[in-house]
């Protein structure tokens, strides 16, 4: 890298059920300064909708049969009884950690903003969790656990 004038990196790993599927990297210029750590904290909070986006790009292409190693990723919908959610807020959070804005979410499941606002609080109520990034990340260690 350094041939090409790049010096310092950040590097974002993901993984599926202990497989490396893919990565994130990040370079500048030996002229700029180097990446902070709010920089790398900015990274690990879009990891998690990194690697769902990854997830879903394998199990898109992948016409294999079913198996741990292209099993489709886990979603809310799977486990919302686990953590009390209802149908309408596992859907809600399932789209929520794909990164759709609630344009989008509004569209998909033809509800208003508020009600998409009360879903959204109720889930992060139950869950425990407060931004969307969290879900994905909870998510996506529970995606570690199977």
């Amino acid at each position: 890298m350094k041939q090409d004038g790049l010096c310092y990196g950040l590097n974002y790993f993901a993984f599926d059920r202990g497989d490396n599927i893919g990565d994130l990297r990040i370079w500048r210029g030996a002229n700029r300064k180097d990446f902070t750590q709010r920089n790398a904290q900015i990274v690990d909070a879009i990891g998690p909708s990194l690697m769902n986006a990854l997830i879903r790009a394998r199990n898109n292409t992948t016409n294999a049969p079913y198996n741990t190693t292209n099993a489709p990723s886990l979603r809310f919908s799977q486990i919302a009884p686990d953590i009390g959610l209802t149908v309408r807020e596992a859907e809600v959070a399932d789209l929520l950690v794909t990164g759709q804005t609630d344009d989008e979410i509004c569209g998909k499941l033809g509800v208003s903003k508020p009600t998409l606002r009360t879903h959204i609080a109720s889930t992060f109520r139950k869950s425990g969790l407060n931004r969307r990034s969290q879900l994905a990340l909870f998510l996506a260690e529970q995606n570690h656990h199977l």
